[in-house]
């Protein structure tokens, strides 16, 4: 009933020696496959990872562009809104002394105020300049310049207030400067 491994010489006939080779082969093949499929899965692994990598880097880069957009939108817009703001601290400086009670003239300084109070609340600044203050050109722009005496330019008369928006200069203040 059982089949022995040996003929009766007890030798292991062709036969079985061929069929032990090709189970070798085989299994040798097999090995090889598997080991072809797990480098082909690392390799794939590999490119998943890549392709994570570079879209992790392009979200960041992108974000990063919205953010500079976004911030030379809101300084294009400080920029427009920087005229008015000089009219108005004008009309303020320049209120005839017969208007002083006018109503009119109220709502015009209560819009002035108003005004001032959202620009601080928006970051933006006047940079503070005044007569005798030495000229800093990372601050001031010089449109005018008088001879005086001293080794020192400083400021003689401020034409156009200056302002930072954010902790940076967006408008540097234009100055007329001498000699002090």
């Amino acid at each position: 009933m059982f089949k022995k491994d040996k003929n009766s010489d007890g030798v292991i006939d062709e036969k079985e020696q061929t069929e032990a080779t090709e189970a070798v082969k085989s299994s040798d093949d097999l090995i090889q496959v598997i080991n072809d499929q797990q480098a082909k899965i690392n390799d794939l692994i590999n490119t998943v990872q890549h392709t994570r990598a570079d879209f992790e880097n392009y979200r960041k880069h992108t974000e990063a562009d919205i953010e500079r957009a976004s911030h030379r939108a809101e300084n294009k817009t400080v920029l427009k809104l920087l005229p008015i703001i000089d009219v108005l601290d004008s009309a303020m400086a320049h209120v005839p002394d017969e208007l002083k009670d006018n109503a009119w003239a109220h709502g015009i300084e209560s819009a002035h105020k108003n005004l001032t109070k959202m620009t601080k609340e928006m970051k933006l600044e006047k940079i503070t300049t005044k007569p005798g203050d030495e000229f800093n050109h990372e601050i001031h722009n010089a449109i005018q310049f008088e001879d005086g005496e001293g080794d020192k330019e400083v400021i003689a008369k401020v034409l156009q207030p200056g302002y930072t928006y954010d902790g940076n200069v967006i408008r540097p203040a234009l100055v007329k400067v001498t000699k002090g």
